[in-house]
């Protein structure tokens, strides 16, 4: 937390430890078997859902990335890889959303299929 502007108003109270799940497995649980859209802001863990949505991305028309060109978190892949893993995934890139926050900058990538 001490990397933030004004971290102390933050009070950290405890810990929680939670199993994640895929998208992919997600859809299949609850039924769905199309997708047309997904928009992904996830704190640098983009491309690990992009990862475990492969079955669901095959029939998506377009993908909202939140992308950094400079780490902000740890081991946080960033907008060559994840644009790298849409492109070979059939997608091209379509429009950049520029966002500013303190000196951090990053980019929302919107992405079409080429399918």
């Amino acid at each position: 937390m001490d990397k933030f502007t004004d971290s102390e108003r933050f009070n950290v109270e405890k810990i929680i430890h939670l199993n994640a799940d895929t998208l992919d497995n997600q859809l299949k649980k609850e039924g769905i078997d199309e997708v047309g859209f997904i928009k992904i802001d996830t704190e640098g863990y983009e491309l690990s859902i992009l990862k475990g949505c492969s079955s669901c991305v095959e029939n998506v028309v377009g993908l909202e990335v939140e992308v950094e060109f400079e780490p902000k978190y740890i081991r946080q892949p960033l907008f060559s890889e994840i644009d790298n893993y849409v492109k070979e995934n059939g997608f091209t890139l379509l429009d950049l959303k520029r966002y500013y926050w303190k000196k951090f900058f990053f980019i929302i990538n919107v992405y079409n299929s080429s399918r």
